[in-house]
């Protein structure tokens, strides 16, 4: 299953150019990784308000995804960091229809919405939350830690998040795509897979985006990897040829 977000046109914040763009070249590349139409959700622009997005994620998947499927959401739009007390992020996501000076209200925030719906409320065994948006605050258990082998990866249960950038850095758009999603995707091609074993782990992926997008954004941006609870598992996105 997958749930594809892209927002360029807001209502209240300024706008994006190629967040659409990214949402769709994910969907392609997803596409022909075998996930079926019927089973990509896309929400872009208008479509995705907090409403809309929180509907999809809290009500109607829930009841569609199986305890051994696996689910990838993708996210490109703005993000938000604020820091109520000192060392404390609390990190959001701004849908469509969201107001910065008004975040608690109109905004979807990680620990009270999301991470919730991840961990708790989804039976998938594998979810990987993708990013295209600069925030913290999710509440992770680890970081990249140690890579989990393929057999492991698939036998195992996974709450993940990649997202593009830290608090306080910007995405950078360039050449008709998110510099960030540009180079995931050269990942899931098969660049991210550096073992050679045939498949892209999100581990794998997360390993080369944190190389790559770095450098290629003179290190405005440098993508954050974590699990979200004490799964050992890992997500298998991409299949390649050997």
């Amino acid at each position: 299953w997958a749930v594809l977000i892209g927002i360029n046109q807001y209502r209240y914040v300024e706008p994006l150019r190629y967040a659409v763009n990214d949402a769709i070249a994910m969907r392609d590349m997803l596409m022909r990784q075998g996930f079926r139409p019927e089973r990509i959700f896309t929400l872009f622009d208008g479509q995705a308000t907090r409403e809309a997005i929180m509907r999809l994620l809290g009500d109607q998947l829930p009841r569609m995804v199986g305890s051994n499927d696996r689910l990838l959401i993708f996210f490109a739009g703005h993000g938000e960091t604020r820091e109520p007390r000192p060392r404390v992020d609390q990190g959001f996501l701004i849908p469509v229809d969201g107001r910065r000076e008004s975040l608690g209200a109109t905004a979807i925030d990680w620990l009270g919405d999301l991470r919730r719906v991840l961990v708790n409320t989804l039976a998938a065994k594998h979810v990987l939350f993708i990013a295209d948006a600069c925030y913290s605050g999710y509440g992770a258990t680890r970081d990249l830690g140690v890579v989990p082998t393929l057999s492991r990866a698939g036998s195992l249960t996974a709450r993940q998040v990649l997202t593009a950038g830290g608090k306080g850095e910007q995405v950078v758009e360039e050449g008709g795509q998110g510099l960030f999603t540009r180079i995931l995707l050269r990942g899931l091609e098969g660049a991210a897979d550096r073992n050679g074993d045939g498949a892209v782990t999100a581990s794998e992926l997360a390993n080369y985006v944190r190389e790559h997008v770095p450098a290629a954004s003179g290190y405005r941006q440098t993508p954050n990897f974590a699990w979200l609870h004490a799964g050992e598992g890992d997500f298998i996105v991409a299949s390649v040829p050997r």
